[in-house]
């Protein structure tokens, strides 16, 4: 009878970042990642080319300046705001989802969704007080 080997081989060295690599295993991260890269890379490309056309058009590092500018002063006005919104409890906010949704599924004007909200926050309206036509 042939003996089968059972000789063990030694384990690779583990790399500083192999930690880093092993969300990609899941094929919904994969389909994420991927799809950020993609969107990474548009952006990008539409930020060069923008820049890119308008020095090109005027020849002005002012104009230049004011549209790379004015394409980032968004993100660092509102950056701060987005920090904080993810550090607050928004358990609230979903629990209030789901009668809005039940009240105001048949309603075109939003009344429903404006009830809900009051109904789950527990403040009362007098009649007539509430919008007919303003979604909450």
């Amino acid at each position: 009878m042939l003996k089968r080997q059972t000789e063990q081989f030694p384990a690779a060295p583990q790399s500083r970042f192999s930690h880093a690599w092993r969300a990609l295993r899941h094929r919904n991260f994969r389909l994420f990642f991927t799809g950020q890269s993609i969107s990474l890379i548009g952006t990008w490309t539409t930020r060069v080319a923008t820049s890119w056309l308008v020095y090109r058009l005027t020849r002005s590092a002012l104009l230049l300046g004011t549209v790379s500018f004015a394409g980032q002063i968004a993100t660092c006005l509102l950056a701060p705001f987005a920090g904080v919104t993810a550090r607050t409890d928004l358990s609230g906010v979903v629990n209030q989802a789901a009668p809005m949704r039940q009240k105001g599924s048949g309603d075109d004007d939003g009344v429903g969704c404006a009830e809900a909200v009051c109904e789950s926050s527990g403040k009362e309206t007098a009649e007539g007080a509430m919008p007919t036509n303003a979604m909450v």
